[in-house]
């Protein structure tokens, strides 16, 4: 048996014990295409291929992917939110125990709920922002 030939049957073998763990799938772009694709995987810090990928598991399981950048806001804004809400019961126990709540402590909990709503508006208009 000649040098390719044991070869051959080496890798014939090697593939019947080892079955593969994923499948390729070979993609074309138009070249404009390929540049937006290949943008939008460096802003969300990921290599081409799993960026592709990611977006089909997307459209597969319906949830959205999210950038680094907009999850960080998202999480501040998780936070910003819990303030207010911490905020808005200290204001309520307040004016529970005193049974009245002042002119100046209500404008700050509209201003507190206003500022909420304009940064949640902001996030769902522009995400990646």
């Amino acid at each position: 048996m000649t040098k390719k030939a044991s070869r051959a049957a080496y890798m014939r073998e090697y593939r019947k014990a080892h079955p593969l763990t994923a499948k390729r799938v070979s993609l074309t772009f138009a070249k404009r295409d390929f540049g937006r694709f290949r943008e939008q995987a460096a802003a969300h810090g990921l290599p081409l291929a799993a960026y592709i990928t990611s977006l089909a598991f997307v459209a597969v399981n319906g949830k959205p992917l999210i950038s680094k950048n907009a999850e960080n806001r998202l999480t501040e804004l998780i936070g910003q939110v819990r303030r207010i809400g911490t905020n808005i019961n200290q204001i309520a126990h307040h004016a529970n125990s005193v049974h009245k709540l002042s002119f100046g402590e209500s404008r700050d909990v509209k201003k507190g709920l206003d500022e909420l709503e304009e940064r949640i508006t902001a996030f769902l208009k522009d995400p990646s922002a």
